[in-house]
This record gives structure tokens, sequence and C-alpha cells, in this order.
């Protein structure tokens, strides 16, 4: 479920893990930057500063790399798709490893792309939800990041 900024995000988090202590809860967040080491390190820099850094928790905390809409990036196709006519894919940054694309670019880039779609400019909460849904899992697992969230969730499943 979507709760707001990281700090907010991780509040809900530890309310899920008192509250549901049996479920599979797992924290994702935007990095907002590029990351390096493991999730939890990278999270205590961050406005979640005060998270556990327990190995049990460092399994269920989980990075988008840089943000969300890196992920949309591996489906090129699905973006397409979802904004027709006027979309223009060469705005988008060419690289194989979306991690890499830093945040400012990234939002500029899929501004750039969609600005003359009959959806109008890309925008977060209206747009990235949606296409992060119908984007094919396979190409997002491309990313490290996404692969590790999934990889996750099937070894909980097993």
């Amino acid at each position: 479920m979507a709760c707001g900024s990281g700090t907010e995000a991780f509040a809900d988090f530890c309310d899920a893990l008192e509250d549901h202590p049996d479920a599979l809860n797992l924290l994702l967040v935007d990095a907002e930057t590029a990351v390096s080491g493991e999730p939890w390190e990278h999270l205590k820099k961050t406005e979640a500063g005060s998270m556990s850094t327990s190995a049990k928790l460092n399994d269920q905390y989980h990075l988008m790399v840089q943000t969300m809409e890196a992920w949309l990036l591996t489906d090129r196709e699905n973006l397409a798709n979802y904004y027709g006519s006027g979309f223009n894919a060469k705005s988008l940054p060419k690289t194989a490893n979306v991690e890499l694309v830093a945040k400012t670019q990234l939002s500029d880039a899929l501004l750039a792309a969609t600005k003359n779609t009959t959806k109008g400019p890309y925008h977060k909460t209206e747009h990235g939800f949606a296409l992060l849904g119908s984007t094919d899992p396979a190409k997002a697992r491309k990313s490290k990041h996404c692969d590790r969230l999934f990889t996750t969730i099937e070894k909980s499943l097993a």
C-alpha cells in the first residue's frame, strides 16, 4: 500500500510488524539516490534514519532505485502503450541499468516523453501506480533491487 514519504512508510511498516507479526511485512521505498551496500545501510542515511539494522529486518527492507520510475523504464513498450499517441520514447535515457539514472534525469525524461500525450505529462500519483502495475515483471527484474524484492517474496511462498 502506498504510504507517503519514507518516514510515513517506515511508521506504517513498524505498525504492521507489531499488528501482524506472522505476515510477510516488507518496506518498499524510493532510494532517492544511488545505492551501495545493503538497503538498511542506505535507509539509515535517509529520512527513516531511526530504522532497525537487524539482519532479519534487512531482508524486509527494499528499495526502488533510484525511484519507482526507474522500474517503468524497464518496459518501454508498456509506457508507449499506456500513453499512446504523442509519446516520445526518444526522450528516455538509453541505459541498460536503470538504477544508474539519477532521479532528476529520470523525472525530466518522463515529463519530456509524455508532455504531448492525451494523458498529459507523467505524474507519479496519477500515472505511476497504474504503470507500475502493468509493467512486465520479467523486464522489471532486470533491475537488481526489483529482482531482490521478487526473490524475497518467492522465498516466502516456498
